[in-house]
């Protein structure tokens, strides 16, 4: 599923935009006249929003159907810039490039920062869906190319060194990191449910043109 970031169409000077930062969908206007808000809007913007779908729904009702969405193509890399508290302290800089699978957030993905490339794979919802789970593995462009031309069985990459173990706290705003365990054998977590079926393919939806 394709992660898209949207846009309006300008209005008075002034256009709307949407994009998904990896954790939330953020909803902000351009130009920004204030620190505490905006020139026209009094502090309504930035927002927050889990799904899409919500953030489009309260634009409506806030400033009236007349606000038009379209795609975004050329979203700003800051725009979806993966930070610290997504995948750990040492992450920071590392952007969101590939986009596998998604539920209401990306559940498949990879992130990168210049040659250095992690597969960011979601290993479930624990705890009453108050925990979520996350293996983050190396993973090379070469890798890469191979998993997408179906060279490489995706499940064999996973299992074929260590990996992080990031688990996100869902109870809290903004989802933090609770706790990370380093160097994780894949055989510990051969048995879990989440793990992709040995031959899975993987279809590449990139965020930037």
């Amino acid at each position: 599923m394709r992660i898209e970031s949207l846009k309006t169409q300008i209005i008075d000077g002034e256009q709307i935009f949407l994009r998904f930062d990896g954790s939330d969908w953020v909803l902000w206007i351009e130009p920004a006249n204030r620190h505490n808000g905006t020139q026209t809007y009094d502090g309504w913007f930035p927002r927050r929003y889990k799904k899409q779908s919500a953030a489009k729904g309260a634009l409506t009702k806030m400033l009236g159907p007349e606000w038009q969405w379209e795609v975004d193509h050329v979203p700003p890399r800051d725009a979806i810039k993966k930070t610290p508290e997504d995948l750990g302290a040492d992450m920071e800089g590392y952007f969101m490039t590939t986009v596998y699978d998604s539920l209401d957030i990306p559940s498949i993905y990879v992130v990168t920062k210049g040659e250095e490339s992690f597969f960011v794979y979601w290993l479930g919802d624990f705890e009453k869906g108050s925990q979520r789970r996350y293996a983050v593995i190396a993973f090379s462009h070469d890798e890469q190319k191979r998993v997408e031309a179906h060279e490489m069985c995706l499940r064999d990459m996973l299992f074929s060194k260590p990996f992080r173990v990031v688990t996100h706290d869902c109870s809290k705003p903004n989802n933090p990191v609770c706790h990370v365990e380093e160097n994780i054998d894949a055989i510990s977590y051969r048995k879990s449910e989440y793990w992709p079926e040995k031959g899975l393919l993987l279809s590449r939806e990139t965020l930037f043109g």
